[in-house]
Order: structure tokens, then C-alpha cells, then sequence
């Protein structure tokens, strides 16, 4: 997540080529944090990410029936953490590189 500041101190987050205004959020969240809070509410108020993910690469020996094609399996999971839920996001990929000549 990308966070910019524009104009007289607006937030947005950026997302692809725009900018989306997400100041009255923070005004909300700026008004319900204590005054003597010891960290910006703002940043406070992020979900805590976790993310774990794994790759397996195999390549096939020159001698085989799909000689040097590369397999790469991609296996990831995010974890965002908002305080009162919990959102889960998996994703699954596989990979096929087969370089072939033409001579």
C-alpha cells in the first residue's frame, strides 16, 4: 500500500496511476485516538502484514523428453490483520519455460 500527502495535508493512497483521497478516514481516526497516544494514530490504525511464500524450481536434464523446459511452483499467503478480523489471501502460480531452437 502506498500512502502520499497532497495539497493542504490530504492523504491518499495511491493506487496504479491515481490517487485516491482518504482524508476523512483519517480525521476519524485521528478524533477517536487520545491525545497522549505515543504513535501516529494513522499508522496505528494499518493492518499488520504477514506474508510467507515458497518457490520449488525444477529443470529438465538435456537427455529427457522436454529437454532444459523449467517447472517453477510458487506458492504465497498474506495475512492482513485489522485487530477485529483477520483476512486471508493465497496465491498459487506455476511457471512452464521451455526455450526451443530453431537451427
Amino acid at each position: 500500500m502506498k500512502l502520499c500527502r497532497y495539497d493542504d495535508d490530504k492523504l491518499g493512497v495511491v493506487i496504479g496511476d491515481m490517487v485516491h483521497d482518504v482524508t476523512q478516514a483519517q480525521t476519524e481516526i485521528r478524533n477517536s485516538t487520545p491525545y497522549t497516544a505515543k504513535v501516529d494514530p494513522v499508522v496505528a490504525a494499518l493492518p499488520k502484514w504477514r506474508e510467507y511464500d515458497t518457490d520449488f524450481i525444477y529443470t529438465f536434464a538435456k537427455d529427457s523428453v522436454v529437454p532444459g523446459m523449467r517447472v517453477r511452483y510458487r506458492y504465497g499467503r498474506v495475512y492482513e490483520d485489522f485487530g477485529t478480523r483477520t483476512d486471508r489471501t493465497s496465491d498459487t502460480r506455476i511457471d512452464l519455460n521451455w526455450a526451443v531452437s530453431f537451427n
